[in-house]
């Protein structure tokens, strides 16, 4: 009888142990649905967090139970984890010291005159992300009922270039789970906000069915990974538009070359945000309204190991080594969209050696060597041009103005509002140009550094034009909130222009006067040298 009794026991438990086993399994499948870990990546930290996890209580459960072989299991978990450590520490940069110094590829060097196109203020990009998410809410919020069951997010805006103009872009995102229950085939559009001009506009005509505030199978992430590979890595969910305003998800398929470090973009996906098709194409093929194919972490990683890794992992007199300033940044030329940063010298802060730039689609990098300001120094500068007012600087944006190595930047009022704009010279930061006005303060700068405005040339001093006599008129004219006086000398038609920033002693001037003046020769014959003769 007993006999029976203990091998009903035994029945029982051997029911409970695949009873348990089948829920550890349950709860396996549920992890690998929720938190989407490419399978069978050994390269993929969360693949070893994954396998840790469903291991641990396996060997745990077995090893309370005493079997004669399972108990032993408890030790694949704490194997799972050494191997882990050992897996990192042989492809850590001890090892891997010249492969990473290698991944970013050859480094071209060229001049920044000749190869940055000059900029044009018509076309210059004026909004950040932030910008644009508040003018995009104003837009839904004028929209009655979106607002209560669409929101927009900063983290989803894309900046592209749509024909010859620049676009933040972002699609209508759900506002949790029971809104996108009632609105299950999706949000109605996306918006658009020109970076330039601030013209905003919603977008009504596609539904976007796949967005990442979706749930289950609408969620963009989740529809990739069970409709195209689950083995694969993804990264980068950049919502873009084609030419006809179609919206798409362009997202970067990659795998890691050196261990869980080094990633390499494969190419892409392109995804149908309203229907979902799923178009794969490689790096060189993709369509050219496509801005990015490589993410902007590759282009940070692989920046930073190239200026680690000189000369090796052992280089305790950090010789020859380089690291990226504070900041990144997405500059434009040529039409083309390019990852930027300074580059500095290992454990300088204030100075830059020059400028990297990589191609976003081709991921191919130029390196700019211009010696002269970091970002963070040209920020507090623009600030302390306008202390008086507390305005916070905007991270500077690279372009080239007459040639000239140039950081603009847009200063802050208390309400995150763009109150005024600022150009920064890196070779000089005592040169600048601030107004309220965008082409005022450009044309400020202009003068600060001897640039005509009628001509993309810098203008040296001895081309200067000189002019001497006698003040006739002389009048003041506040333009965008700077004020300007005009003078005429006596027997002569011409007029001349001086700002009073530049020139405080205009303000004492008056008919009568004698003065010495050198001008750059152009429609406005801007003044750079005044004096008074009668002041001296």
């Amino acid at each position: 009888m007993k006999t029976k009794i203990s091998e009903f026991a035994q029945g029982v438990f051997h029911i409970l142990d695949l009873v348990f086993i089948g829920f550890i399994l349950v709860i396996g499948w549920f992890l690998q649905w929720l938190f989407l870990p490419p399978m069978f990546r050994f390269d993929m930290l969360i693949w070893w967090i994954y396998l840790i996890a469903l291991t641990t209580p396996i060997g745990i459960y077995f090893a309370a139970r005493r079997f004669k072989y399972l108990q032993y299991l408890a030790v694949v978990p704490v194997l799972l984890v050494v191997l882990n450590f050992g897996y990192a520490f042989i492809n850590s940069g001890i090892f891997t010291a010249d492969e990473r110094h290698g991944l970013i590829g050859e480094v071209e060097e060229k001049p920044f005159k000749e190869d940055m196109n000059v900029v044009d203020t018509s076309r210059l990009r004026i909004l950040d992300s932030n910008d644009a998410l508040r003018h995009a809410e104003n837009r839904l919020g004028s929209e009655t009922g979106l607002g209560s069951q669409f929101e927009l997010r900063e983290s989803s805006f894309t900046l592209q270039t749509v024909g010859e103009n620049f676009y933040w872009v972002a699609p209508l995102e759900h506002r949790g789970f029971f809104r996108w229950r009632s609105n299950r085939e999706g949000s109605p559009g996306y918006i658009k906000v020109n970076a330039t001009t601030r013209e905003t506009e919603l977008v009504r005509d596609f539904n976007i069915k796949y967005t990442q505030s979706a749930y289950l199978s609408n969620d963009i992430k989740r529809h990739v990974y069970q409709n195209y590979s689950r083995t694969k890595a993804y990264t980068d969910f950049s919502f873009e538009i084609d030419p006809e305003g179609h919206p798409y998800y362009v997202i970067t398929v990659y795998d890691n070359e050196i261990g869980r470090k080094g990633s390499i973009e494969e190419g892409i996906l392109l995804v149908d945000a309203t229907d979902g098709g799923i178009t794969f194409f490689e790096d060189n093929n993709a369509p050219e309204w496509v801005n990015r194919i490589v993410p902007e972490a590759f282009y940070q990683e692989r920046l930073k190991y190239w200026g680690r890794y000189p000369n090796g992992w052992f280089n305790p007199s950090n010789e020859g080594q380089l690291k990226p300033s504070s900041g990144r940044n997405m500059v434009y030329n040529d039409g083309r969209a390019y990852y930027y940063s300074g580059i500095t010298s290992w454990g300088a802060d204030e100075s830059t050696n020059g400028f990297m730039l990589m191609d976003s689609r081709t991921g191919e990098v130029t390196f700019y060597r211009v010696s002269g300001a970091t970002e963070t120094k040209a920020m507090n500068i623009a600030e302390g041009r306008v202390q008086n007012a507390g305005y916070s600087a905007s991270f500077p944006i690279l372009i080239s103005v007459g040639g000239e190595p140039t950081y603009f930047i847009t200063l802050k009022d208390s309400n995150n509002n763009i109150a005024e704009y600022a150009f920064v010279s890196v070779k000089d930061y005592m040169r600048s140009g601030v107004s309220r006005s965008l082409e005022t303060a450009q044309l400020e700068y202009m003068m600060e550094i001897g640039l005509r405005s009628d001509t993309d040339f810098i203008v040296d001093e001895s081309e200067l034009e000189e002019a001497a006599g006698v003040i006739e008129r002389i009048n003041p004219v506040v333009i965008e909130g700077d004020t300007y006086y005009f003078i005429k000398l006596e027997g002569s038609n011409k007029l001349y222009r001086g700002s009073f920033k530049n020139h405080v002693n205009l303000v004492l001037t008056q008919p009568g006067d004698n003065v010495d003046m050198a001008y750059i020769p152009s429609e406005d014959n801007e003044i750079k040298i005044f004096k008074n003769e009668n002041m001296n």
